[in-house]
């Protein structure tokens, strides 16, 4: 996903990466409703990979220099009032935002996957979505976005 970077944000030599994926599935039933009909196996295993949140380990492979934001340090910079941001550039100077990410669900034959990816760059400075991507000759593609923020 960071790749393809389908948001389309210049997201800089250096990431900083959410370590805990994104969890709660309103925006996806909001979406399932909005959207055409997505495969019951793939809706089934996206709904029961991000009923909690989950921690990605250590191992990205990224051609990027990044580090994972724990979620102490997420609520530290980012749920106390005002001045967010400068707390956050702060902490990592080297990134203009970070990346946050879902858990993956697959299709029944792990060709098809469903994926949310945001990045915030500031109070009024990011976007993200909701995507379907297919595994072509053995890598993955961005098929579709089924839903887009913008802030």
């Amino acid at each position: 996903m960071i790749r393809q970077n389908p948001i389309g944000y210049n997201l800089g030599s250096f990431l900083v990466i959410k370590e805990q994926t994104v969890s709660g599935l309103e925006m996806f039933e909001r979406t399932l409703e909005e959207t055409r009909r997505l495969p019951a196996k793939l809706v089934d295993s996206y709904r029961s990979r991000n009923a909690a949140s989950h921690a990605l380990g250590p191992n990205l492979d990224l051609e990027q220099e990044y580090a994972l934001m724990p979620q102490d340090e997420f609520n530290r910079i980012f749920r106390r009032g005002g001045a967010a941001w400068p707390r956050f550039q702060d902490a990592y100077p080297e990134a203009s935002g970070f990346v946050s990410f879902s858990r993956v669900g697959f299709g029944g034959n792990e060709e098809m996957a469903l994926v949310e990816m945001g990045y915030r760059c500031g109070d009024l400075c990011g976007a993200g979505g909701l995507y379907l991507l297919v595994k072509e000759a053995g890598s993955w593609k961005v098929q579709e976005v089924l839903m887009e923020w913008m802030s």
